[in-house]
């Protein structure tokens, strides 16, 4: 799977949102009027620029390098399927293998055409703490089209992610829509509050907004881990996803 792009809910690393006059403080507040997620698997450079242009050695000749497959639908389908439906979606969630290159070239190239089809995507970094906000609107004002010093900009060298560079062309390619740009992770100092005394620590009207004081059904709660699980790999052991 080195060279074809994950796209999914489940493993989540760029995320884009409709943002219409108000859409941003309407997701926020938890009252969306309509909510679809377009989820593509094995996507390949190939597909969005008509020429394959690798960066990663691994399986350039696999079979499927080149080809979407579209789970629901149980097809192969075109890159124009794939536009059609992120252009119809409220937010679009896209997964990535975070230190393969060609990833970020595909979330980019979907940026760009989400854009290029009039949309005004929010383009939302879970790998960039809520925190830093005001950081990347610091960089912006100075450097309104260039993300070259964004990653340095957010403290990217020390969040433990794979070199700013690997992540740039996503940046790039909403700098240069003038596309809004966010972190969407918490602060670390919040995370480790929550790990240590729970989500009490969250303040009671953000929890409400997120559904958290509902107890998630035993079989959803299952089916979360089986999928945190597999999609790492089997690496992490359950316990240590279970707080995920």
């Amino acid at each position: 799977m080195n060279h074809e792009a994950c796209i999914a809910a489940h493993a989540a690393g760029c995320n884009m949102g409709r943002t219409r006059q108000g859409d941003q403080s309407v997701a926020q507040s938890g009252y969306v009027h309509r909510f679809s997620v377009a989820v593509v698997l094995i996507l390949a450079l190939a597909s969005c620029s008509g020429s394959a242009k690798w960066i990663s050695p691994l399986a350039r000749d696999h079979p499927l390098a080149g080809r979407i497959w579209q789970p629901a639908s149980g097809h192969f389908v075109t890159a124009q399927t794939v536009e059609r439906a992120l252009a119809a979606a409220d937010f679009v969630l896209l997964g990535e293998k975070h230190d393969n290159p060609d990833y970020h070239l595909l979330q980019a190239a979907l940026v760009r055409a989400m854009a290029g089809a009039g949309r005004r995507p929010a383009v939302v970094f879970e790998m960039i703490a809520e925190d830093r906000q005001s950081a990347i609107e610091r960089w912006r004002a100075a450097n309104p089209s260039d993300g070259a010093g964004l990653g340095a900009a957010v403290g990217w060298e020390k969040s433990g992610w794979p070199p700013w560079r690997t992540y740039r062309p996503i940046a790039d390619a909403a700098l240069g829509a003038s596309l809004p740009l966010s972190g969407g992770n918490l602060s670390r100092g919040l995370v480790k509050k929550i790990h240590k005394d729970g989500l009490a620590v969250l303040d009671a009207r953000r929890r409400s907004r997120l559904g958290l004081d509902d107890p998630m059904p035993k079989k959803i709660a299952a089916a979360m881990l089986d999928t945190l699980f597999e999609s790492h790999c089997r690496l992490m052991p359950r316990a240590a996803l279970s707080p995920m």
